[in-house]
């Protein structure tokens, strides 16, 4: 014998709010990361918000299987105002949290920016990664002989401030120069409080086949690039470990 299911209206009440809850938890995750908000944070409410999803999905079985359990209009209401304190949390509190870490991303964001005027590079754009943002340079150097190569400099830093700093400096393999590569970034590195040594530039040139070349927190590599089993170029690089 069949038995029927009657569905109640705060089992119907809550079935749709799971479905506003399951659109709203992809649409808050989408729109925050279009607005630059910290991904920690975005991950975080983002696997919060499944866990209420889980939880109406497993209520919402219960007032199904027992459609008596609860009283119908004090269970609506119930349901009403926690959906309500839902879109609160997923949107003023959110805004309030990350507010201070977007301001620190912004401080350390235009101090960079500075840099960059000072140190006259060409352009420079900032992609966004878990946790941490990676401020990109791009510039150029004539060699001794007149041509033009790149520099490209990542500065990684998170809400506390800079992690990293990583300059790639190529060069033509007959013009090589421990000297002209420090020129080109000495000046940006000095706004770490650090020098570049023109010496173990040297020293990890003589040891490009082996292991890169390190001192304190700076580290230094040399690496050949061929293009059809030819040598046309030079990298050097120079990273700053910072934490």
């Amino acid at each position: 014998m069949n038995k029927n299911i009657t569905l109640k209206k705060n089992c119907i009440l809550l079935f749709a709010l799971n479905i506003c809850v399951l659109l709203s938890l992809i649409l808050f995750k989408i729109y925050f990361s279009k607005l630059g908000y910290s991904i920690i944070l975005i991950n975080f409410m983002f696997a919060v918000n499944v866990v209420v999803l889980i939880f109406g999905i497993i209520f919402n079985l219960v007032l199904l299987k027992n459609p008596n359990k609860y009283d119908e209009k004090k269970s609506m209401i119930w349901m009403l105002v926690l959906f309500i304190i839902y879109l609160l949390v997923n949107t003023i509190v959110v805004v309030i949290i990350n507010k201070p870490l977007n301001d620190n991303y912004k401080k350390t964001a235009d101090k960079l920016a500075l840099y960059c005027d000072t140190y006259i590079c060409d352009r420079y754009e900032t992609i966004r990664e878990v946790g941490i943002r990676d401020f990109i340079i791009y510039k150029t150097y004539l060699d001794y002989n007149g041509v033009q190569n790149d520099i490209e400099i990542h500065t990684k830093y998170d809400f506390n401030g800079v992690i990293s700093v990583k300059s790639t400096i190529y060069s033509q393999n007959e013009m090589f120069s421990e000297k002209l590569i420090k020129d080109q970034v000495v000046a940006y590195y000095n706004n770490f409080n650090v020098m570049i040594d023109e010496s173990l530039i040297k020293e990890a040139f003589d040891s490009r086949f082996k292991d890169s070349i390190k001192k304190d927190n700076l580290d230094y590599k040399v690496n050949e690039i061929y293009e059809d089993g030819e040598l046309v170029k030079l990298k050097t690089i120079i990273t700053l470990n910072l934490k």
